[in-house]
């Protein structure tokens, strides 16, 4: 998974899933309702709104992290987001946060499909 590509939601930064995982990374072996390392799924959009001013970004991100098997649900019955009660980061996601996305491979592969060094890309970041 390219855990740089932005979102398409207004605003959105192409570090949210990186952001996503490690919050959820932070709260590893701690112990929660749902069993060790959940955190309460309403917390997560209002915590990234109160640091980085929208959650659309979060939401869409977080599926896609889930579809991709880097963050899981408390129950495997759910199917979206929305009717989650808690969300954990899983084994995968902890290596992607860790150690994947910190290799200078896999981010000058990353940088193949993310436009972070087109010019008027980075201009448009500056002014959001």
């Amino acid at each position: 998974m390219n855990v740089f590509k932005q979102p398409g939601a207004r605003r959105a930064s192409h570090i949210t899933a990186l952001r996503i995982l490690a919050r959820l990374s932070r709260s590893e072996e701690t112990p929660s309702l749902h069993g060790e390392s959940f955190v309460k799924t309403k917390t997560l959009p209002r915590e990234y709104r109160e640091s980085f001013g929208t959650a659309e970004d979060f939401q869409e991100r977080t599926g896609d992290l889930l579809m991709r098997g880097l963050v899981e649900y408390e129950s495997p019955r759910i199917g979206d987001v929305e009717n989650t009660e808690a969300l954990r980061i899983t084994a995968s996601g902890a290596y992607y946060w860790k150690y994947l996305a910190r290799a200078f491979a896999y981010i000058d592969s990353i940088l193949v499909d993310t436009p972070l060094l087109d010019r008027s890309f980075a201009r448009q970041l500056e002014t959001s």
